[in-house]
């Protein structure tokens, strides 16, 4: 996993500093067996800065996909969201590329991406999305891309169609990345049934105490400090995060 976590800081615009505790793995784990899966998607569900987003992009880059994000800006409306679901259903049924689409909760600017979303996962197309000029072009380039690879598809529009449905099936891989605090999650997973029944739910829990100790073992090494000042720093890193853990639970209550 260290050389994985290496290899994609080096290459990523974006690199991520992670402890690569034994938590990790296992999420990172689990990720990659749903994304190794045709048509494998996933809903993570954890609190945030539990490692969601992180394991989703290190899960994608050890299967060599892509990872597709949004870059949600004010100004960032439906239409936007349109040309975005067309250039991932593009790239994914036309090009064949194995993507991730990776989607956080936080992302959600209009309830109407959800309802995409849910078509997404149980249909793998977007009602009404292409005009029929751009479907047009769609067909013709899966006509082409199905003749590249030898397979014989009937030239009825329909079914040239349902080919390039079943790429983006077979190519895209949807990751939600949700949080389990207030009403928004419960009141979600009602609306759309295909957020339960389409995916693989992965629960991110609290990190255990030897996932505290190890990042901050990894973060005080840096310092340079004596071993004995070294450890009284790590218990005391471990306390004071496991106290406002318990804290916040009991203010909650």
């Amino acid at each position: 996993m260290d050389g994985y976590l290496e290899e994609y800081n080096q290459i990523s615009t974006a690199p991520m500093s992670l402890v690569m505790f034994r938590f990790a793995i296992e999420h990172v784990s689990r990720v990659c067996r749903v994304l190794s899966q045709p048509g494998g998607n996933a809903l993570l569900i954890g609190v945030g800065g539990s490692g969601r987003q992180s394991a989703a992009k290190l899960a994608t880059f050890i299967q060599d996909y892509d990872c597709f994000q949004l870059e949600i800006t004010r100004t960032y409306n439906i239409n936007d969201w349109k040309d975005d679901m067309k250039r991932l259903l593009l790239r994914t049924g036309c090009d064949g590329k194995p993507t991730t689409f990776l989607f956080g909760d936080q992302q959600i600017k209009d309830e109407a991406f959800l309802e995409d979303i849910s078509a997404l996962l149980s249909s793998g197309d977007i009602p009404n999305l292409f005009p029929p000029d751009e479907k047009m072009e769609i067909l013709e380039k899966v006509s082409a891309a199905a003749r590249a690879l030898g397979q014989k598809v009937d030239p009825n529009p329909l079914a040239l169609y349902g080919y390039f449905i079943e790429r983006v099936k077979s190519n895209l891989h949807v990751v939600l990345a949700f949080s389990p605090i207030g009403d928004a999650l419960r009141n979600r997973l009602r609306s759309f049934p295909s957020f339960i029944a389409c995916t693989t739910i992965d629960w991110f829990h609290p990190w255990p105490e030897d996932a505290l100790e190890m990042v901050a073992n990894t973060f005080l090494d840096a310092l340079g400090l004596e071993e004995k000042e070294h450890k009284a720093c790590v218990l005391m890193c471990k306390h004071f995060h496991e106290n406002v853990r318990d804290l916040s639970g009991r203010f909650s209550n």
